[in-house]
């Protein structure tokens, strides 16, 4: 009856850093406030958010701001204490 039953195997997707060919975890998630002219390091989140970067920690220590933007570093110290608003939610104007 099921001999010609094909199985299906689902890899576990695991998360990588944003950064073509790197095949490192990520440390950081990284938002951007188009306003504030800023890039937001934060903790990273538990889930990935395709509005925002995870970058490994290499990537995310390397980053540098384009010309006349910050770069805010609002990551929690000491590492696993939860995620940190990126401040970047839609507001309802």
């Amino acid at each position: 009856m099921l001999a010609n039953h094909t199985r299906v195997i689902y890899a576990f997707t695991m998360r990588l850093c944003a950064k073509l060919s790197c095949r490192e975890p990520p440390a950081a998630t990284i938002g951007i406030r188009y306003q504030a002219r800023e890039l937001v390091v934060a903790d990273l989140l538990p889930e990935h958010d395709p509005n925002l970067m995870d970058l490994c920690e290499a990537h995310t220590r390397r980053m540098k701001p384009p010309f006349g933007w910050t770069l805010v570093d609002a990551r929690r110290l000491p590492a696993g204490t939860g995620p940190v608003s990126l401040g970047l939610e839609a507001s309802s104007a």
